[in-house]
C-alpha cells in the first residue's frame, strides 16, 4: 500500500516517534524557549502520523490506569480556567496547545518505548554527547567570556537558568547509571568515573543546591533498590566533587552557601496567604501571582515548591491529583521492577526503564519542592523532571496489560 512505502522511506513508524523526541531533547541545548517550543510544534505532525500508525498501542496506553489519572489531572486544570481571574482568550489558547502537547508527548513517548529495542550504548553516548557539550561551553563561559570561576555558572540554550541545565545533567547522570550492568568493566568504570566526575563539577558550579539535594535522594533510592554501590558511587562523587571544587575554588561553594534560602521562605509564606483564600479549589491554573513586590529582586511569579504552587492555582483538589499521579507511576514503576527482579518477567529492557523511572520519579520530586508551581506548562525543564517519568511509567503500565492480559 501507499502509505507503507512512504513508511518505508522515512525509517518506519518507530522513526517517526523517535526522531522527534531526540531531536527534541538533544535541541534543547542549542535553541532558546521559544525556537525550542517552535521547532517541537513543526515536528507535531511526524508524532501525530506515527501515533495514527500506531492507534493500536496508542488505545492501549490511553486505557491504563494512569492515563486516566493523567487525562483527571490535566483536565482539572482546563476547568480551573473557569475561575482564573479574567483569562485572555490568548492565554486560554495557549494553555489548551500546552495540554494537548503535554498528552501527545506522553504517548509518542509510551508507544515508541513498546516498539523499541534497548540499546543502553545510544543512551551513553548520548550522556556523553551531552556532557562533551556542556564541557566545552563552561570552558567558553569561564575562558573566552572571562568569567571567574567562583562566579555561578549560567547555562545554556533552553537550560540558560542554571537550576534547570543543573537539573539536565542530573538526569543525564541517573540515566547512565541505570544502563550499567552489573558487575562493571575495568575499561566501563574508568568512562563512568570520567562522565560522572565532569557532569558533577559542572553541576556544582551552577550552584545549584535544590539539584545536589535531589540528586542525594536518587542515591538513597539506588541503593534501597539494591544498587548499593552505584547508590554510595553517587553520593561519594558528590562529596569528593565538592571537595575538590572548595580546595580549588573555595569561593564559588562559599557563595552558594551565602545565597541562603534567595527568599524561598518569604515566598511560601505569601503563598499560605493566597492558599487560604481559596484552599478547595485554588485560583485556577491562569492565575498570575506576584510574590515580594518589596524587594528590589521581585516580583516573584513561580511559588517554588510544587505542593504549594498546585494548591495555589488549583487547590487541594489539584494537590491530591498531583500525589495520586506519582504515587499511581511510582507504584507501576516499582511493580514492573520487583516482577523483573524477581524472574516474574524476563525483559531486561523493562527491568532498566523500571529502574530509570523510579530513579527520575524520587529526583524528580524532591527537586520540585524548590521549583516551579505545577506541571501544565508548554515545552521545558518540567517535561524532563515530571512528565518523562511519568510518559516512561505508562509504557511500563502498558506492558504489565498485555502480560497480564
Amino acid at each position: 500500500m501507499a502509505h507503507n512505502r512512504l513508511l518505508g522511506r522515512v525509517g518506519g513508524q518507530t522513526a517517526l516517534l523517535f526522531w522527534p523526541l531526540f531531536l527534541t531533547l538533544v535541541l534543547s541545548f542549542g535553541l532558546g524557549t521559544a525556537a525550542h517550543r517552535m521547532m517541537f510544534y513543526l515536528m507535531s505532525p511526524c508524532l501525530f502520523i506515527g501515533l495514527w500508525y500506531a492507534r493500536t498501542a496508542c488505545i492501549q496506553v490511553m486505557k491504563t490506569p494512569l492515563f486516566y489519572g493523567i487525562a483527571a489531572y490535566i483536565g482539572y486544570f482546563a476547568i480551573s480556567i473557569a475561575w482564573s481571574p479574567a483569562p485572555a482568550p490568548y492565554d486560554i489558547f495557549r494553555a489548551g496547545v500546552d495540554m494537548a502537547c503535554i498528552l501527545v508527548f506522553l504517548c509518542a513517548l509510551a508507544v515508541w518505548l513498546g516498539q523499541a529495542a534497548y540499546r543502553p550504548d545510544i543512551l551513553r553516548a548520548t550522556v556523553m554527547g551531552i556532557a562533551a557539550v556542556t564541557l566545552i561551553y563552561a570552558g567558553f563561559y569561564y575562558g573566552l567570556e572571562g568569567h571567574g570561576i567562583s562566579e555561578r555558572l549560567w547555562g545554556y540554550g533552553r537550560y540558560n537558568n542554571p537550576i534547570h541545565l543543573s537539573a539536565a545533567l542530573a538526569l543525564a547522570l541517573l540515566t547512565w547509571f541505570a544502563t550499567l550492568e552489573r558487575p562493571l568493566t575495568r575499561r566501563m568504570f574508568s568512562i563512568t568515573a570520567g562522565v560522572v566526575s565532569l557532569l558533577v563539577i559542572i553541576i556544582l558550579l551552577s550552584q545549584t543546591r535544590s539539584t545536589l539535594v535531589a540528586m542525594s535522594g536518587a542515591a538513597c533510592v539506588t541503593i534501597v533498590l539494591g544498587y548499593r554501590r552505584a547508590g554510595l558511587a553517587i553520593i561519594g562523587s558528590v562529596a569528593i566533587c565538592m571537595g575538590l571544587t572548595y580546595l580549588a575554588w573555595g569561593n564559588s561553594l562559599a557563595e552558594l552557601v551565602a545565597r541562603g534560602d534567595t527568599y524561598r521562605l518569604a515566598i511560601w509564606a505569601e503563598a499560605l496567604d493566597i492558599i487560604r483564600q481559596s484552599p478547595a479549589i485554588g485560583h485556577g491554573l491562569l492565575f498570575d501571582p506576584q510574590f515580594l513586590l518589596n524587594k528590589p529582586t521581585g516580583p516573584y511569579e513561580a511559588v517554588h515548591n510544587i505542593i504549594l504552587g498546585h494548591a495555589v492555582h488549583g487547590g487541594l483538589i489539584a494537590v491530591l491529583l498531583m500525589l495520586g499521579l506519582g504515587l499511581r507511576a511510582g507504584y507501576v514503576a516499582i511493580r514492573v521492577f520487583l516482577d523483573t527482579q524477581n524472574g516474574d518477567l524476563q525483559s531486561t529492557k523493562d527491568h532498566k526503564v523500571a529502574l530509570l523511572s523510579i530513579l527520575l520519579l524520587g529526583f524528580g520530586f524532591i527537586f520540585s519542592q524548590f521549583t516551579s508551581s505545577h506541571f501544565v506548562e508548554g515545552l521545558n525543564s518540567q517535561w524532563l523532571v515530571f512528565w518523562m517519568p511519568v510518559g516512561l511509567c505508562l509504557y511500563l503500565e502498558m506492558r504489565r496489560n498485555e502480560i497480564r492480559g
